[in-house]
Order: C-alpha cells, then structure tokens, then sequence
C-alpha cells in the first residue's frame, strides 16, 4: 500500500454499483470518490509524497462523477 485515506467510499453499503474512478488529464490524475456520508464528490491526488483532497461538487447520484470529469475536461476511467 503506498497510502491510505479514511472515509472516501466508492461503493455505498448494500449497493452493487462502484462509483467514481479515477481521471486521466495526461501529466496528472485524482481519484473521484464520495465523502464518507455520500453528500460530496471528492477529488484526491498524490502531490509532493502526501494525499490531498478537496470537495468538488456536491454528490447527486452516479452522473455527479461524470459531471466533475467534465469539468476538469479529463475522461474518468470508472472501477
């Protein structure tokens, strides 16, 4: 394991479908996941040996992942 990061699910307890994924903008990339009570999309990248996250959007269902990738201009490469 290279690193951890506590309370970003990808999948919400008793539901089959994985959400998020991970954006591929060329020289970079950020794992999409939801906050630990499924309110906000958020965004995690490794920079200077340590995780960063920041809240993207707010979480409004599945669409809410693709609609950051748009944003961000990247394809999301989905779990």
């Amino acid at each position: 394991m290279v690193a951890e990061a506590p309370g970003l699910p990808s999948h919400s307890f008793g539901s089959g479908l994985l959400e998020g994924g991970v954006l591929d903008c060329g020289d970079w990339s950020m794992l999409l996941t939801a906050d630990l009570g499924w309110q906000r999309v958020m965004g995690t990248t490794w920079t200077e040996g340590r995780l960063e996250t920041l809240a993207l959007r707010p979480y409004d269902g599945p669409q809410s992942f693709d609609a950051a990738a748009a944003w961000y201009g990247c394809p999301l490469i989905a779990p």
